[in-house]
């Protein structure tokens, strides 16, 4: 909706409350209620033609400058009332279909993307990350992953690209490990205690529910949920 149908819209709006003020105090005028109320529906229906008039000369000023600019973003066309003022002479760029452009078996980043997957196909499902397999401590999943595996990660997406890491064969095994040890960096943080003594508490979770190391970090929100971390 343009400004100009706004405020149509609203000298239309209080016409009809001041034709329905009218008929009420055409009424009165002719009852015998109290002076006071003919007097307070007659200060109303100034009011309403106080407002008319206002929204009439600006309706005039409107009407009364040059055809409204069209914008056009992203295309689809907006009604601009006011003029220049907000640099509407040029149109923007058309960026409508720039995502699909970059997805299209025509571009040139997918043409490459498929490249290098085709070409390391093979390697990146058969890639191993060097992960322990039953970690025996919650210390030992955390020193693991924050010296070790970040570095292969970074190493793997510097080769393949980031788009290819779900590929690999211990993904989920890779995800849930991180985040453990971003829960344990967190709670150090919020509790203002070392990463040691973060550390621990997570190992007296699983010691205290006699589970292991891996069902700690498959089973991480809900351990969260329960001691409300």
């Amino acid at each position: 909706m343009t400004i100009l149908d706004g405020i149509e819209d609203a000298v239309k709006k209080i016409n009809d409350k001041a034709i329905k003020l009218d008929t009420i105090f055409n009424e009165s005028s002719t009852s015998n209620n109290d002076q006071e109320i003919k007097s307070l529906l007659q200060s109303i229906k100034k009011q309403n033609q106080d407002i008319l008039t206002v929204l009439d000369d600006i309706n005039k000023k409107i009407i009364a400058t040059k055809p409204c600019d069209q914008i056009f973003v992203a295309n689809k066309q907006i009604d601009n009332p006011i003029g220049d003022n907000i640099n509407a002479t040029t149109p923007s760029k058309d960026i409508s279909n720039f995502s699909n452009k970059r997805r299209s078996p025509n571009s040139t980043l997918y043409k490459r993307r498929k490249e290098i997957s085709d070409k390391h196909s093979s390697e990146i499902e058969n890639f191993n990350l060097a992960m322990k397999e039953a970690p025996e401590s919650v210390s030992e999943v955390y020193y693991e992953y924050e010296n070790k595996l970040k570095k292969q990660v970074q190493d793997f997406e510097k080769k393949y690209g980031k788009g290819q890491l779900s590929r690999i064969s211990k993904i989920r095994t890779l995800q849930r490990r991180g985040a453990l040890t971003s829960e344990i960096n967190k709670y150090a943080l919020s509790q203002n205690i070392t990463t040691e003594q973060a550390i621990a508490f997570f190992q007296n979770i699983i010691v205290e529910k006699n589970k292991s190391v891996p069902w700690l970090y498959s089973n991480l929100a809900k351990v969260l949920n329960e001691y409300e971390i």
